[in-house]
């Protein structure tokens, strides 16, 4: 009896191994009992007959074998050692093809709505770490910096700062002075600017706020 039912499902249902032959036959056991169920369903058909039961019980185990192997390789491709428990190799082959129609119909969605002229809306993660020229009277500036904590500005700012820095938009002055800020203890942290930067250092942080925020003088 157990050798019957390791042909029909791949044994231990409840455990996880890996790859075996076992799986196999019983990929081909399920495939032919698939063949059966769609001969059946389909057998009113005018142009389906008796005879052409044996094209559905060779076609469904073979198909059956080519995506879990099409599986098998996709995982084998990303490094992976594919081990799942025994019930979930029986139906390893559908959820392949699952998922592949699922990839290729994303796909060719994509490619329609190109097509169509769609255009996907900028991510508003990019729109804040670029944002719109904008007009601000730089006397306000100056004179609201001074009272914020490096803490605070860098909660603020310290995002597009990296993003300058990685794309090498910081001169030397401006790189000394946001690691300058970055290097702060926790209390100076919590000090105002005015009293953690010198008159230079304070000039320059503006003016690279200003550039970084798109800021015009006036």
């Amino acid at each position: 009896m157990e050798k019957i039912l390791s042909f029909i499902a791949p044994l231990p249902l409840g455990e996880s191994f890996r790859f075996k032959l076992s799986i196999v036959r019983s990929w081909i056991f399920l495939g032919l009992c698939l063949g059966i169920i769609i001969f059946l369903m389909n057998l009113s058909t005018p142009t389906i007959n008796s005879s052409g039961i044996g094209a559905y019980i060779i076609a469904a185990p073979i198909q059956l074998c080519i995506f879990g192997f099409i599986g098998l390789g996709i995982e084998k491709i990303r490094g992976r050692t594919p081990e799942y428990t025994g019930w979930y190799w029986w139906i390893y082959p559908i959820a392949t093809w699952i998922s592949l129609g699922i990839v290729m119909g994303l796909f060719l969605l994509t490619i329609a709505l190109s097509l169509a002229g769609f255009k996907v809306p900028e991510s508003k993660k990019r729109n804040s770490t670029r944002p719109r020229s904008r007009k601000i009277d730089p006397g306000k500036i100056r004179e609201q910096l001074p009272d914020i904590t490096p803490g605070e500005l860098l909660d603020e700012m310290d995002d597009l700062f990296k993003n300058e820095e990685q794309r090498n938009g910081l001169n030397n002055q401006e790189k000394q002075v946001v690691n300058k800020l970055r290097k702060f203890d926790r209390s100076r942290l919590r000090s105002k600017l005015r009293d953690s930067l010198t008159n230079d250092e304070m000039e320059v942080l503006l003016f690279l706020i200003l550039r970084l925020l798109g800021v015009e003088l006036r």
